[in-house]
């Protein structure tokens, strides 16, 4: 990894010891820190300068981090941003890049040495968009290359260095979802993952489906079960009457010939039709 050009961290210690200086005339502030914090936060300064000097970007980054805590300074901001860049952990490294350039208060330097620092971050990376489908927000660990992504930080770029990286979704210690992504340098790239559980909506139409699958079929309405039950017995009627009559007709005359004839006619093929 090359080295930042134009700065290394040992030229801000002297702005942040007249920055501490400045900080001592705040005492009398209602969020004032103490001057055993201010003196803690120094040795921890020195530590991490001393620390990036020697390569040990880690252990800089958290005196860096524990400094911020104490007093939230432009300088040790962008020493952070610096070690951060060193450990190939563009993503964070960018987001305190940022808040330096948004920043009005921050010094003209340190806010050019930032901007610089972005050159050399788009130069040796480029930008990713992660998101999840199925599962829920905040019910699983979406990991970038073994470390954590906030919500914050979903579906939306975030600067990593050009090359493989592999992500991958956890809830709890079951595996969801994995996959990996090629990011080539100055480009944008995107990686969705389904960890193939429903999401809420999903569950809420299977829900209704399942419910209208199990509701009882409505019964016929009666009216029209009568309606049906009176064209039975009309039909009924009618064949009674048509018997009647036929036995009449076949009393009146004497030919039983003529009166098989007509019973014959009346009943074959065994279907009314009106």
């Amino acid at each position: 990894m090359p080295r930042h050009p134009r700065c290394s961290p040992l030229f801000l210690a002297p702005v942040f010891a007249a920055f501490l200086s400045a900080a001592l005339s705040m005492a009398n502030t209602a969020h004032a820190q103490t001057e055993s914090e201010l003196a803690e936060a120094r040795r921890w300064f020195s530590e991490a300068v001393a620390q990036a000097e020697q390569g040990e970007h880690e252990a800089a980054a958290a005196n860096f981090r524990r400094v911020l805590l104490v007093r939230d300074s432009a300088p040790v901001r962008y020493n952070l941003a610096l070690s951060l860049y060193e450990l190939n952990q563009l993503r964070e490294a960018d987001e305190n890049v940022q808040l330096l350039l948004e920043a009005p208060d921050t010094p003209p330097r340190v806010r050019a040495d930032a901007a610089d620092l972005r050159l050399h971050i788009e130069e040796i990376g480029g930008r990713l968009t992660l998101s999840v489908d199925g599962a829920e927000a905040g019910t699983y660990d979406l990991q970038l290359d073994g470390r954590s992504v906030p919500s914050r930080d979903m579906n939306r770029p975030l600067r990593v260095r050009v090359g493989t990286h592999v992500a991958i979704v956890l809830r709890g210690d079951e595996e969801l979802a994995s996959d990996t992504v090629e990011v080539e340098q100055g480009a944008d790239a995107s990686l969705t993952l389904n960890t193939g559980v429903p999401s809420p909506e999903e569950v809420a139409a299977a829900a209704a489906a399942a419910a209208a699958a199990e509701a009882p079929v409505e019964e016929e309405d009666d009216d029209r079960s009568v309606f049906a039950t009176w064209q039975f017995w009309t039909v009924v009627a009618a064949v009674a009457i048509v018997g009647v009559t036929i036995g009449v007709v076949a009393s009146q005359s004497g030919d039983e010939d003529r009166r098989d004839e007509i019973i014959e006619g009346n009943f074959e093929p065994g279907v009314i039709r009106f």
